[in-house]
């Protein structure tokens, strides 16, 4: 395979992408649910030399929904990173904190934390061949040098891998993100987890999870474990019907169900994460960790007295790419909003912080600048669905221009590369249909507004986010301008990968 470095690394993941043939054949068949896919996950495991069993010591944190995810797993960890736990001695020390998340928005190694921080390259390489040269030592006989079919795909590999790292880097804790739904969801192999946490839902992955609030949240709900606690956001009532089914079926310790008025109880916070809508998932958050905190002293963990700690952890957290504005000396013009909300619930939270923020500068005295808008959702999402909470927005701000572009961060002429971002799962599309799509549907709901800046400003397809960006920056040339980029969090990576954006 050549050295053993974070690039070939990155190269061995990206060959455990799902093709994009492959996914449509599947999708074709109705076979998107693997009911064998923990059993399969734990092959792998066995494959390496581990048991389910023995992640128990990790002390998990188990977090899944649809919507804040991300951000009530970064609050968690930001929490936990400020206790403090009794050495043998009488003296104190900070936890160490694991945190496991998906997607990432530059580099792969950002979905492995530890303390907060993404993996270093060397660290991530050296776990990932670990992995590797045990899978490959166990390879079935009859598969060819080179052939990885016996190999997890890309998210099963990482999950496989996060779990032997934290393992072996001696974490206390690890929050862990599901990737999709829940019950079948590799992360879903641990078999006690300390917590569980369920964040809004919402409708996304249909196709996987099903059409109805309730199956969603039948999948989402899997996570749910005999004699462990849960928390839930505040849910639409069929959702939280069949939470409550599932924990008394599950044999869940006790449900926590986080009110409305929990939330508003922290507005006197500032929190780290921007947005309204972040109330809600701190306060999931702080229920979680108390809970997780309570447990562990039942185990006989000392912690040091601090009553500030999770206020404290709420207001320094931070998460990349949601709800985040930035400037940078290439475009010393343009200010950047970025969020990479992408169902109808998050985008219309999207479209209320950006108008808010808008309208605080308005009533600062300020002379409201151009906006525009770059957008791309990924495959399967309708922008008829996604879209009026922008149009609705745009309505009433001055919109120059409404990008529609790809997730690819260069130009196809580019010089410069971006290997974590390769995305083998999706066709290539020169003539950019998914876009042109996007911005038919644009003009269709614009259109509903005549007369507002949505209707009138004009729209653009773009093959790439380099593109989409040196088109605006040529449009009213040293002229202050704001841009929301929203629809995906691969579109917001690709935007910070072009930028040079610090990987924090």
């Amino acid at each position: 395979m050549g050295p053993r470095t974070i690039q070939s690394a990155i190269s061995a993941l990206n060959s455990l992408q799902s093709n994009a043939a492959l996914l449509d054949a599947v999708r074709k068949s109705g076979n998107l649910v693997n009911m064998q896919a923990l059993d399969e996950f734990r092959g792998f495991l066995q494959r390496i030399g581990r048991k389910a069993a023995d992640f128990d010591r990790l002390a998990i944190i188990h977090i899944a929904g649809t919507k804040g995810k991300g951000s009530t797993s970064a609050f968690c960890d930001s929490i936990l990173r400020q206790a403090r736990v009794a050495n043998g001695d009488g003296t104190f020390r900070p936890l160490r904190t694991g945190l496991y998340t998906s997607p990432h928005l530059q580099e792969v190694r950002e979905r492995i934390r530890i303390n907060g921080a993404p993996v270093s390259k060397d660290l991530f390489a050296k776990h990932f061949f670990s992995v590797w040269d045990k899978l490959e030592a166990t390879k079935p006989a009859g598969l060819a040098p080179g052939d990885n079919s016996d190999k997890p795909f890309y998210f099963r590999y990482l999950t496989l891998m996060s779990l032997q790292l934290f393992l072996e880097e001696n974490v206390d804790v690890v929050i862990l993100e599901v990737g999709i739904g829940g019950e079948l969801d590799s992360t879903n192999v641990i078999e006690k987890p300390v917590v569980c946490g369920i964040t809004s839902l919402g409708f996304d992955h249909v196709a996987i999870l099903g059409s109805t609030i309730d199956k969603i949240a039948w999948h989402k709900a899997g996570i749910i474990k005999p004699g462990v606690p849960v928390a839930t956001s505040p849910q639409l009532p069929d959702a939280i019907a069949t939470i409550r089914e599932r924990a008394k079926e599950r044999k869940a310790s006790k449900l926590i169900e986080v009110t409305e008025a929990e939330a508003d109880a922290l507005k006197h916070l500032k929190l780290g994460l921007s947005g309204a809508h972040q109330r809600t998932n701190a306060a999931l958050a702080r229920r979680i960790c108390q809970e997780w905190i309570a447990s562990r002293e039942a185990d006989g963990v000392v912690f040091q007295k601090d009553a500030t700690m999770i206020e404290r952890g709420l207001e320094l957290a931070s998460w990349p790419g949601r709800c985040q504005r930035t400037t940078t000396a290439e475009f010393p013009d343009i200010e950047w909003f970025m969020d990479g909300a992408h169902t109808p619930e998050s985008l219309q939270v999207c479209a209320d912080w950006f108008r808010d923020t808008m309208a605080a500068e308005a009533s600062a005295g300020e002379q409201p600048p151009p906006t525009y808008l770059v957008f791309n959702c990924t495959h399967g999402r309708d922008g008829q669905r996604l879209l009026p909470p922008l149009v609705d927005v745009f309505a009433t701000l001055p919109l120059a221009k409404a990008v529609f572009t790809t997730n690819s961060p260069f130009a196809p002429n580019s010089t410069r590369q971006a290997s974590d971002l390769i995305n083998n799962m999706v066709h290539p599309d020169p003539e950019h249909k998914a876009q042109q799509d996007l911005a038919r549907a644009w003009s269709e709901l614009a259109a509903q507004r005549p007369g507002t800046p949505a209707a009138r400003a004009g729209t653009l397809v773009a093959g790439s986010v380099e593109e989409a960006v040196q088109a605006i920056e040529a449009d009213a040339p040293g002229r202050r301008k704001c841009i929301l980029v929203t629809g995906s969090l691969h579109l917001v990576g690709s935007l910070m990968t072009l930028l040079k954006t610090e990987v924090v």
